[in-house]
């Protein structure tokens, strides 16, 4: 099982979170070389969106 990434929006800002996913690091692989653009867009959106769910909002 990975990282618990429900606080992801929290600590990081969207292009913080782009640049991990696009080149890994702390112990997570790259996955710029996989994800299309849109897939990339949407991964990080998806993660700035659990930060609502966190703060008890958005149920």
């Amino acid at each position: 099982m990975g990282p618990n990434l429900s606080d992801a929006g929290l600590r990081e800002t969207a292009t913080e979170i782009r640049r991990q996913i696009v080149y890994g690091g702390k112990g997570m692989p790259l996955f710029g070389d996989i994800l299309e653009r849109r897939e990339l867009a949407d991964l990080v959106d998806y993660l700035r969106s659990c930060r609502a769910k966190v703060n008890g909002q958005g149920r």
